[in-house]
């Protein structure tokens, strides 16, 4: 928990808007206007809005999945540049997305032999951060989705820690599972945009999919829960007949918006 004088806030933007936190008791929403990939005008006036809250600041931003793209890249030892990963990764969105070629990538090496995981933010919102930031005075101290959010978590990064735990995000028309060996390397991303009211049902299906083509199944999945799902999550999962391997991690408050929950992160 941060103390009052910290000078770091937590922020999440997601669909249903913006939030800031400097704790996990104090929490607003700074902006409940629909926020999409491309969105730039409504960031800038809900930050410009509120720039007594940040000027200063270092703020710890964490994305929705639904405003990122990602792809994952298998090892090659042959790339020794970083200039060459990013070239792949832009090649790799373009065929996968069709329409990323000038989308903000980001690429995550810190792993040696592992797959690299490529994240890309579309150029009007990575623009209305930064033009934010350079405005109001404060400082980004991160910029995180939050699949790497929970990713980077230091349970999942011990080898044989959790015995080949994968992990799914489940965030308002947005779930996302992350199949990870049993070193905790990701290896693939599966999405899927279910109404909110079908999913944890498509959840259930989305695992299943993956699973039937994975060389070796998960002991567990890990399944983090946005406060906007919990109370529909849990009262399908009540009824459902097969849990299929989800393990629930519920919001401490039920009542978050989803860029609420997303300044809590990791639970």
């Amino acid at each position: 928990m941060l103390r009052p004088w910290s000078n770091t806030i937590n922020m999440g933007i997601a669909q249903d808007g913006i939030a800031i936190a400097t704790s996990r008791a104090d929490y607003k929403n700074i902006s409940t206007q629909t926020i999409a990939f491309d969105s730039a005008d409504e960031i800038r006036q809900a930050l410009l809005a509120h720039a007594e809250l940040l000027e200063g600041k270092k703020i710890d931003l964490v994305l929705s999945n639904f405003l990122v793209r990602y792809v994952v890249l298998p090892w090659n030892p042959y790339i020794a540049s970083t200039k060459d990963w990013q070239a792949i990764a832009q090649e790799s969105f373009k065929a996968e997305f069709g329409t990323l070629a000038d989308w903000i990538i980001c690429l995550n090496l810190n792993q040696f032999g592992a797959p690299v995981l490529a994240t890309a933010m579309h150029p009007k919102l990575y623009d209305a951060l930064y033009d934010s930031s350079r405005l109001l005075g404060f400082e980004w101290k991160s910029m995180t989705p939050s699949a790497v959010r929970l990713l980077n978590q230091p349970t999942l990064q011990q080898p044989n820690g959790l015995n080949q735990t994968w992990v799914m995000i489940a965030e308002p028309h947005c779930l996302q599972l992350c199949a990870c060996d049993t070193n905790g390397a990701l290896h693939h991303i599966a999405v899927a945009s279910p109404p909110d009211d079908e999913a944890f049902h498509t959840a259930q299906q989305l695992l299943a999919r993956n699973i039937a083509q994975a060389t070796q199944a998960p002991k567990k999945t890990l399944v983090y829960v946005s406060g906007a799902l919990t109370t529909a999550w849990q009262t399908q999962s009540a009824h459902a007949k097969v849990k299929e391997a989800l393990s629930p991690v519920y919001a401490r408050n039920a009542h978050l918006s989803n860029c609420g929950w997303l300044t809590q992160l990791p639970l």
